[in-house]
C-alpha cells in the first residue's frame, strides 16, 4: 500500500512523537576533583546515548545526594555507605572503590592502632565515605577519630598516612615510590577472621577485597587485603523512562570504558 499526501505526513509526525524531546540532564558532582574526573565519562555517555549533560559542583555543606533529593540535580554518584536517599528513580552500580591505605614507615605498621601513631594523617574530604570510614576504622581501633584530616587543599607531602579510595589506578604510582601500602589481614587468611573482616562486619556498608600483587609494579609485589566501597550513580524520579533507558543502555555499552 502506498501513502499519499497528508496521509503520509500524518504517519511521520507520529513517528517523530514517539521519540520524546530529551531536556538536558543535570550531573552533580560533591566536589571539583570529582566534577574532573566525570567530565570524560560524561562525554563518552554523551556521545553514545544521545544526552545532554550539565556537569555542577555541590555547595559546600551540601552532598551531591542533598540535590537529588530535592529535585534540583537529576543524577549523582553515591556511595553505599550513605543513608536511604529520597527521590531517587533508579541506582546503578558503577565503580568498586578501593581503599589504599598509604603509609611512611620503614617497618610496617604490626597494627591498625600502630598505623594512627605514625604521625599526620589525612583521609579525603569531610563529605567522602573515604573519611568517614577512616575515622570509624580509627574509633574502632581504639583511636580518637579527631586524628583524621581530611584532605583540604591536599596533604603536605610529609604526610606519614593517608586514605585514598579509588579502582587500580596509574595515578597511585607516584604516591607509593617512597611509601607502601597498609594491609587490614594477611590475605591468604581471608575467610578465617583477618582484620579486614573483623571491621567489615561493623562497618556495613564496606567489605573486604584485595588488591592484587604487583598492582603497582615492583613497589608492591605482595597482595594487600583492604576494604571496598561501591559507588552507585543515583537517577532522580524526575528523569524519564526514555532517559534512564537511554542513559543506562549506554553506561552498559561502554563498561569496558568506563572501567579505566
Amino acid at each position: 500500500m502506498r501513502l499519499r499526501g497528508p496521509v503520509f505526513s500524518v504517519v511521520l509526525l507520529l513517528l517523530a512523537g514517539c521519540a520524546p524531546e530529551l531536556r538536558t540532564l543535570t550531573f552533580v558532582a560533591s566536589n571539583p576533583p570529582e566534577r574532573r574526573s566525570l567530565e570524560a565519562v560524561i562525554d563518552l555517555i554523551a556521545a553514545n546515548s544521545g544526552l545532554q549533560f550539565e556537569l555542577i559542583v555541590a555547595e559546600p555543606g551540601r552532598s551531591a545526594s542533598d540535590y537529588i533529593a530535592a529535585g534540583e540535580a537529576d543524577l549523582a554518584l553515591i556511595s553505599n555507605d550513605q543513608p536511604y536517599v529520597p527521590g531517587v528513580y533508579a541506582s546503578v552500580p558503577i565503580v568498586t572503590a578501593l581503599m589504599h591505605i598509604i603509609y611512611r614507615a620503614e617497618v610496617p605498621p604490626a597494627s591498625v592502632a600502630e598505623l594512627f601513631s605514625l604521625g599526620e594523617i589525612f583521609a579525603g574530604d569531610e563529605d567522602e565515605s573515604t573519611f568517614r570510614i577512616a575515622r570509624q576504622l580509627a574509633e574502632l581501633s581504639g583511636v580518637d577519630p579527631e586524628v583524621i584530616q581530611p584532605v583540604t587543599g591536599g596533604p603536605r607531602r610529609n604526610h606519614s598516612v593517608i586514605f585514598v579510595s579509588g579502582p587500580i589506578s596509574p595515578q597511585f604510582d607516584d604516591r607509593l615510590r617512597d611509601r607502601a601500602l597498609f594491609s587490614l589481614g594477611d590475605p591468604a587468611s581471608l575467610g578465617r577472621g583477618t582484620i579486614a573482616e573483623g571491621i567489615a562486619a561493623r562497618i556495613r556498608q564496606a567489605r573486604p577485597a584485595i588488591i592484587p600483587a604487583f598492582a603497582y609494579g615492583t613497589v608492591q609485589p605482595e597482595p594487600v587485603l583492604t576494604l571496598a566501597l561501591d559507588t552507585y550513580l543515583a537517577i532522580g524520579e524526575q528523569v524519564s523512562d526514555f532517559a534512564a533507558f537511554q542513559l543506562l543502555r549506554a553506561l552498559i555499552q561502554n563498561k569496558a570504558e568506563l572501567s579505566q
